[in-house]
């Protein structure tokens, strides 16, 4: 009936399932069977047949299950379950068994009583968790006894395909898997299978007449772009196969659509290049109403007008060299390999991160269950730090109950020692010297490096030079990781020169934690195109991406803030470029929208808050792509300050509806506009460096 090669390794079947082939018109049946087949360097070459006593006679429901084709929740016992497979203990005949296909969202609980399923990780007995749209996670498996034990062991997994309605890295697998989750939930893994196959059968049953079950067809994507759209075709070469003739239409100051679909068969080492679009006399482009679709990914678009020239003029993400000390901007850095650690990650609504602390030492220096509710619900991951041990691991563990998917990282200066003592620590570690007989710390006060005898406080600064901090360091942080309820390291105050012992401290921290931890740091800073050696003479530094290879992820910071005699504007471009190459490489992406960065003294309403969403929004909708999030925060500090100052979750525009972006960015002078399923963003950057975020959208006006 049905045939899914290859299975995409980032599926969105929201809308309805691409088959490759689909026979709708059948004869009535009474078994359906599935063939999954895959092939990978860690598994092998694997297959599965599995056929069952029919549990429908609709058709359309024996497929990938998808809301379109009407499908609800298929959570039935199934008879007759029969399987062959090369994989070791799955192979029986007339077995019990179980199928959980639906497209939502679900949860652990074994709320239908499967025998031997378990309440606490996903596998044979779980419980969807139907929404409106009908459009969620997405759950697509087969569970049989185990043939050597059937009464005492748990169901097999035969085969199991999971998350396909979001345009993301999808689960797939055959056989129980054996770390994780049993039915291969959040494994994020079919970029790791070369084959992927997917078949469906059914076997008729007699002589009774054919039906016929057709599987509604995809509904027209929505989008802020109205139906008045001119459509620019590129070829290979790139040149226009839509108008040769280089007249601008009338309508193309309406909407303006250029497909890339063709081009994107060259190389990204193609950029950068200059491809004309039309030749007028005349035209005016509403920024808003350009939209990019089908490109490859890892490019930059700008739409730029030469006399009667329009031209899109294509960038590789990984060329800097338009930008104040572009040349400081050498080398590149691989794409991230392994992301099944990282958080869940959907479109739904804008996804947040948080920083968040209370003031140690006082009666209300505890966060309430309301409190850790609030930052488990509406954030994925947040990091956490500068209090004693106990209170780091307790407080993590309160948000795990909250909500086990979070991803909490322990907060671990490089820099200074800075929070509460630490048993383990030598204060001979620390910068300092002697004055009359007594140590006078290394400190800092307004931003100028000063000993001090007193430093209550203060931070204190590490000395870099002793091996024996170096060591202490690292080990520290690992054996903080190795509790159940910190996920990874962020590591803050990272800037120094390459190959200096304070670098290379990082670089053997993150090379030494577990890989599934996540490595996170505040790594990637425009600003640093160029840094200065101990001659004062200024050496090429990458913007801090030679970071990157050892990293998961990178916080960005003060990304409005670039080197003097930077034009303003352009130190925030170079920053959105900077997240987008990371992005498109596989990393993980903090931006950090904060307004301010005040503690205790927050002079601001939230009538001012509510403007400033507006542009700083735009910035992270901008770059935003998987795993990217954003914080939007006046402080991190929780203590004295009210709700909304530092955990800005029920802010009206984290509630709106989102959707996956439908395409690049794309720039017009200092103007960039993409375009969401809900909402079309426009991001103005100003010369005086004041920024203006525009939203159109049936939610968002």
């Amino acid at each position: 009936m049905y045939d899914l090669d290859p299975i995409p390794t980032r599926p969105d079947f929201s809308g309805g399932v691409a088959y490759t082939r689909a026979e709708l018109d059948h004869p009535a049946f009474s078994r359906v069977a599935y063939f999954v087949e895959l092939e990978g360097d860690d598994c092998g070459h694997q297959w599965a047949w599995v056929s069952v006593d029919a549990f429908t006679d609709n058709v359309a429901l024996t497929g990938v299950p998808c809301p379109v084709c009407g499908q609800g929740a298929l959570q039935q016992s199934l008879t007759n379950l029969n399987v062959v497979s090369n994989v070791p203990g799955l192979n029986g005949t007339s077995l019990a068994g179980n199928m959980e296909f639906w497209p939502f969202n679900y949860v652990p609980f074994n709320s239908v009583g499967v025998p031997n399923a378990s309440d606490d990780v996903y596998d044979s007995g779980d419980s969807p968790e139907p929404n409106a749209s009908g459009i969620g996670y997405g759950s697509m498996q087969i569970h049989a006894e185990d043939p050597s034990d059937p009464s005492n062991n748990p169901r097999n997994t035969v085969f199991a395909f999971n998350r396909f309605n979001r345009g993301q890295i999808a689960d797939l697998g055959i056989g129980t898997r054996l770390t994780g989750n049993p039915d291969w939930t959040t494994a994020k893994n079919t970029d790791a299978y070369a084959l992927r196959r997917l078949r469906v059968y059914v076997q008729a049953r007699g002589s009774a007449p054919p039906t016929v079950s057709p599987v509604s067809s995809p509904p027209a994507t929505s989008s802020p772009v109205s139906s008045m759209t001119t459509v620019v075709t590129l070829g290979a070469s790139g040149v226009d196969t839509v108008v040769p003739s280089g007249v601008c239409p009338a309508t193309v100051t309406k909407e303006l659509v250029i497909d890339g679909s063709a081009y994107t068969d060259t190389v990204v080492a193609k950029a950068p290049a200059t491809l004309l679009l039309y030749r007028c006399a005349s035209v005016g482009f509403d920024p808003m109403k350009i939209q990019l679709i089908g490109f490859q990914e890892g490019l930059w678009f700008e739409i730029v007008k030469v006399g009667t020239k329009v031209n899109l003029v294509v960038k590789s993400l990984t060329d800097y060299a338009e930008y104040f000390r572009g040349a400081g901007y050498s080398g590149d850095y691989p794409f991230q390999v392994a992301q099944g650690h990282y958080p869940d990650f959907h479109w739904d609504t804008v996804p947040k991160w948080i920083s968040y602390r209370k003031k140690p030492n006082r009666a209300d220096s505890k966060f309430t269950p309301d409190e850790i509710r609030s930052i488990a619900n509406t954030n994925y991951m947040s990091w956490y730090g500068l209090v004693s041990l106990d209170e780091i691991v307790e407080v993590a563990a309160a948000i795990k109950v909250a909500n086990p998917d979070y991803r909490q990282l322990l907060y671990w200066n490089s820099f200074s020692y800075w929070g509460a003592p630490i048993s383990t620590f030598n204060e001979n570690w620390l910068k300092y010297k002697v004055v009359n007989g007594q140590r006078w710390y290394l400190t800092m006060e307004n931003n100028k490096y000063v000993y001090r005898k007193d430093t209550t406080n203060k931070r204190r600064y590490y000395n870099h030079a002793i091996p024996a901090m170096r060591q202490w360091w690292i080990d520290h942080a690992v054996m903080m990781t190795s509790k159940s309820s910190i996920d990874g390291v962020f590591c803050d105050a990272t800037r120094s020169n390459m190959d200096t012992d304070h670098s290379n401290m990082i670089e053997q921290l993150m090379d030494t934690l577990p890989e599934d931890t996540i490595k996170m740091g505040n790594f990637l800073r425009q600003r640093d195109s160029y840094r200065y050696d101990e001659d004062g003479k200024p050496v090429p530094h990458n913007g801090n991406r030679w970071r990157m290879p050892y990293a998961d992820g990178s916080y960005l910071e003060n990304v409005h803030d670039g080197p003097v005699n930077q034009p303003k504007g352009q130190s925030l471009i170079a920053s959105l470029q900077l997240a987008r190459e990371a992005l498109w490489k596989g990393k993980i992406i903090f931006w950090n929208g904060a307004p301010y960065n005040c503690l205790d003294s927050c002079e601001v309403t939230e009538e001012e808050m509510a403007e400033y969403i507006k542009p700083t929004l735009a910035e992270y909708l901008i770059l935003a792509e998987e795993y990217s999030y954003f914080n939007f925060a006046v402080t991190p500090v929780a203590t004295d300050n009210p709700a909304w100052m530092w955990n800005t979750g029920a802010m009206e525009e984290f509630q709106r509806p989102l959707g996956r972006p439908l395409g690049p960015p794309v720039k017009v002078g200092n103007t960039f506009t993409r375009h969401f399923e809900h909402v079309a963003v426009m991001l103005t950057v100003g010369d005086d460096g004041v920024n203006k975020g525009t939203y159109v959208g049936a939610e968002w006006t």
